[in-house]
């Protein structure tokens, strides 16, 4: 039996809508409601956990990306800018070109042998969705867009590796 009036309205209150969406309606009489209560939330831990396992295989895939070669890259944008070289420790930098070294949390959207997608969110700095597409180890394709320091961007380039860091 549950003493605290406050946590026994809301095993009721949870209780009554997980009757609605998984049909225990009639099983309701049987169990106490403290038991109810027990039963969703060891639910919902349980389904919290498989999103955390989830999302922590998320956070380990990307195998197109890591088959990518570390050195000096030359990104040439399709828009009227300027070719740039950068130092890249491997493909994972690509995600966040406009966000770099940044602690923000990641979400793979698609992870093929060839290509990947994923959207990430930095706290206070903004977003971004970057796709790319693996040719080579030293040939990528590269689309980015979000919100970067306020204001939105779109980036889609071509990367080639032409060397070691310098």
């Amino acid at each position: 039996m549950v003493n605290d009036p406050f946590i026994a309205t809301m095993a009721r209150l949870i209780v009554s809508k997980t009757d609605i969406l998984i049909g225990t309606r009639k099983l309701r009489r049987f169990i106490p409601v403290a038991a109810q209560f027990r039963l969703v939330l060891i639910g919902t831990l349980v389904a919290l956990g498989g999103v955390a396992a989830g999302a922590q295989k998320d956070a380990h895939s990307l195998a197109a990306l890591d088959r990518v070669q570390a050195g000096e890259w030359e990104l040439r944008f399709r828009a009227d800018v300027p070719r740039r070289r950068i130092c890249m420790q491997g493909g994972r930098d690509f995600i966040q070109l406009r966000h770099p070294h940044k602690g923000c949390s990641q979400y793979v959207v698609e992870d093929l042998a060839d290509r990947v997608s994923v959207q990430y969110t930095c706290r206070g700095d903004g977003y971004g969705l970057t796709n790319i597409r693996v040719e080579t180890p030293g040939l990528l394709q590269v689309e980015s867009q979000g919100i970067a320091a306020g204001s939105p961007y779109h980036m889609s380039a071509e990367a080639r590796r032409v060397g070691p860091c310098k």
